[in-house]
């Protein structure tokens, strides 16, 4: 027998998806994905990470072997072995891309147990040794929001500006950057700004259920 429970539930308010209070609400860095992801999006985006990181990975080692980088290939697999290990590998090759790989899960880690400014400085190292990896867009993402999880809003702003603005990153991550920016304007009743990222995202192509998310935020709440 259905309730009619639904009849009195008040609408959603999307603007506090970013944890802008620093309540205990976790931030989805998914909310952009079509409605269907939205209903399954749990066990879906988690199998996408860790494919995409295992793929990656894959193809990361793959390259040392191929350059006959045996010494270094063998290292990161013993740095796989213990915290300690992993970290101590990650700062001592931090400008190689499976040391980003290191810096990643430390970085997860450590924001799973809320410790964000921990983590965005770890997030950074992996950013930054993911350069032109296919790994890099999403980790610059997680950075940013780690910053906003932090404390440090402005510099989290700064991030998600420039990463929606990069010609590197695909469309559905610039998508969602300028989604997490609107989310943070329409909270600060910045109407200018929330026109300016609607009408960037606008311009990003199969982005019309963000789209519609955005202005719906608009017209609810501004």
């Amino acid at each position: 027998m259905k309730s009619d429970k639904k009849d009195n539930e008040k609408p959603q308010d999307d603007r506090h998806l970013v944890d802008i209070n620093n309540s205990d609400t976790e931030l989805n860095i998914d909310e952009s994905f079509q409605v269907f992801w939205e209903k399954n999006k749990g066990s879906i985006v988690q199998w996408i990470v860790i494919i995409l990181v295992v793929s990656v990975g894959f193809q990361l080692f793959k390259l040392y072997e191929n350059k006959q980088n045996v010494n270094l290939q063998d290292e990161f697999l013993v740095s796989l072995e213990t915290e300690d290990l992993r970290l101590a590998f990650a700062n001592n090759h931090k400008a190689e891309p499976l040391a980003g790989l290191n810096f990643l899960k430390s970085a997860n880690e450590v924001y799973a147990k809320a410790e964000y400014k921990e983590a965005s400085v770890l997030y950074k190292k992996s950013t930054d040794a993911l350069v032109g990896t296919a790994l890099h867009a999403k980790v610059w993402m997680s950075y940013a929001i780690s910053l906003i999880k932090s404390g440090d809003k402005t510099a989290g702003i700064k991030e998600l500006e420039m990463l929606s603005s990069t010609e590197t990153a695909f469309d559905a991550v610039k998508a969602d950057a300028l989604l997490k920016l609107i989310i943070l304007a329409v909270d600060e009743k910045n109407v200018s700004a929330v026109d300016d990222y609607i009408a960037r995202l606008s311009m990003i192509e199969n982005t019309a259920y963000t789209l519609q998310r955005a202005e719906k935020m608009k017209e609810d709440y501004l």
